[in-house]
């Protein structure tokens, strides 16, 4: 069990995933903007599909290369990313070694396969039903319900008294000071 880690706050933690997402966030807009003006494609409506789908690619890219490299890469060598390293805080195993690759990769992981896991189950579920069904009208919106339902759970899990979150639970990590 954690006893000689004193486990990070809350707002320490929020703040270290806002600053570490803005990082992201400010790459991957600065890649598509850049990109847009590379991307040139004829005119009309498919040449416009064309280029949207291109940029949008080009973001999907963009945010795992991003989120790789600003996140996981820091977590995984010395413990902390960016908004971790500045709000004095870092990850570590629960038996107090260094996090490492697998748990830092486990660790970030979590979340984004549970939302499309999530989406997955559940458009599975609506697409079993008629399309005249009146619940098919909620699977537009479902997925924009989701993601902010796990983030909700999971800052639920950092009221524990470890403040463990769920994807410390699952990645056998835990946040300190």
């Amino acid at each position: 069990m954690i006893t000689a880690m004193t486990p990070a706050p809350f707002g320490r933690r929020l703040a270290a995933r806002v600053i570490d997402l803005a990082l992201v966030t400010s790459v991957v807009i600065a890649g598509v903007a850049v990109a847009s003006g590379a991307v040139t494609t004829g005119d009309g409506e498919w040449a416009e599909l064309g280029r949207f789908l291109m940029l949008l690619s080009i973001a999907a890219g963009l945010t795992l290369i991003a989120f790789v490299a600003i996140i996981v890469v820091p977590t995984a060598i010395s413990g902390a990313s960016a908004g971790k390293r500045l709000t004095g805080i870092r990850v570590v195993a629960v038996h107090g070694g260094a996090a490492g690759w697998y748990r830092s990769i486990a660790r970030e992981a979590t979340l984004p396969v549970a939302y499309l896991a999530l989406t997955f189950v559940i458009g599975s579920v609506f697409s079993a039903m008629p399309p005249s069904h009146a619940l098919n009208s909620l699977l537009d919106d479902l997925s924009v319900v989701v993601g902010p339902g796990l983030l909700v759970i999971d800052a639920l899990f950092a009221r524990r008294p470890d403040g463990r979150t769920g994807h410390d639970l699952i990645a056998g990590t835990t946040v300190v000071r």
